[in-house]
């Protein structure tokens, strides 16, 4: 039997924990911030210039922040804030974003911003543009579709979402 080399496998275990050290965890940039009417925003792109208590965080988006639920929880089963998607007709991001709730199970209002003119005047209002899509979470409003930053949103407001 052949015995097994004490240095070898340190060096072995070093090797790996070295590799571990070099690709860092997948993240991107929130920000949070107050528009001039006291609104609160969270978005991946950065405010516009007028935006007040401005706060930059960077969250996880790789695959292990999932929690280990099977089925993603309705809001009549717990206390979440509900999702309203607005969105325009041929609008890829806005159909991606439907898309993702539909295979979540997440429960969402859809509103057509081309034909709800004051829904957009309002929106506008509120954020400053009302480009589409804009998805809304409680009194949390991000713009466009960026799926694990919203994975996470929708983990901070307490949605269980499947593991992936």
């Amino acid at each position: 039997m052949k015995k097994i080399n004490s240095f070898a496998v340190s060096k072995a275990t070093l090797l790996l924990l070295v590799s571990f050290s070099i690709f860092p965890a997948l993240a991107d940039d929130l920000y949070k911030w107050v528009d001039n009417q006291g609104n609160v925003t969270y978005q991946s792109s950065p405010p516009p210039g007028d935006a007040a208590k401005v706060e930059k965080s960077r969250i996880r988006t790789g695959s292990d922040d999932a929690p280990d639920a099977e089925e993603a929880v309705q809001p009549e089963e717990k206390n979440v804030e509900p999702v309203t998607l607005y969105s325009k007709p041929e609008c890829s991001s806005c159909d991606a974003a439907r898309e993702y709730f539909e295979e979540n199970e997440i429960p969402f209002n859809e509103i057509d911003l081309s034909e709800n003119t004051t829904e957009a005047d309002e929106l506008e209002k509120k954020l400053g543009y009302s480009s589409a899509p804009v998805i809304g979470i409680g009194d949390k409003y991000v713009g466009g579709f960026e799926q694990g930053m919203l994975k996470n949103l929708l983990t901070n407001e307490g949605y269980d979402l499947p593991a992936e």
